[in-house]
């Protein structure tokens, strides 16, 4: 892929603590603003195109010898909780608020982070995959030192922040693909009913094998 025009991801290293730090604002910036989603319906994983006017959010980059890091920044005006136990308890903790970050290393590494804005749990699938099917399928707990959330009530925000560990072969120049997802299920406290569902969606400027493509700028000599 030409690579000489792509937005770059810049060399650096915050603290994973849940919060935006500055080091993050002059690195590539993934907005959504306005957000294109691809929702479901709560009796179905059946696509069909919806806005969410409510809810928008910013995915930051940064990279280092070791780790992707990801701050994502999202606006919500109907932050709720169904609950701890009802967390730790699902397979999709975060579908209530949370966000979800996918990463392609190459066509055939992948690897997405599904972390609860609550900060309760987070979640990593990654596998290398093929046309149809997928294979070496890891499902597990994100380590705790690898991934924080936390919210602001009063401005009606979350902030999710993660790192994932880099393949070897990936580093300074590598083109990587990658995609957010935020979800917002309930808008109220404790119900037990799904009153929306925003699930995956992509940019409108993604290229049409529905990433975005970015660029590892280069490493920092200082």
């Amino acid at each position: 892929m030409e690579n000489k025009n792509l937005p770059e991801i810049k060399f650096g290293t915050p603290v994973i603590d849940g919060h935006l730090d500055d080091v993050y604002l002059d690195s590539f910036c993934f907005s959504e603003e306005p957000m294109v989603h691809m929702g479901y319906s709560p009796l179905g994983r059946e696509g069909a195109m919806k806005y969410m006017p409510n809810t928008s959010g910013k995915s930051y980059y940064l990279y280092d010898d070791k780790y992707l890091y990801i701050c994502t920044v999202v606006h919500d005006e109907t932050i709720c909780s169904r609950g701890k136990e009802w967390r730790m308890n699902t397979v999709w903790p975060w579908n209530d608020d949370g966000a979800e970050s996918y990463v392609w290393f190459s066509d055939d590494d992948y690897i997405a982070v599904h972390s609860d804005a609550h900060n309760i749990r987070s979640v990593v699938d990654a596998y290398v995959y093929g046309p149809g099917h997928h294979s070496k399928m890891i499902f597990r707990d994100t380590p705790r030192e690898d991934w924080c959330a936390t919210i602001d009530r009063e401005n009606m925000n979350y902030t999710v922040e993660i790192r994932i560990p880099l393949p070897d072969y990936v580093g300074e120049g590598s083109v990587i693909g990658t995609i957010l997802e935020i979800d917002d299920r309930w808008t109220v406290e404790g119900d037990d009913v799904e009153n929306m569902v925003g699930a995956l969606f992509v940019p409108e400027q993604c290229a049409i094998d529905q990433k975005f493509h970015v660029k590892l700028g280069k490493k920092s000599t200082k």
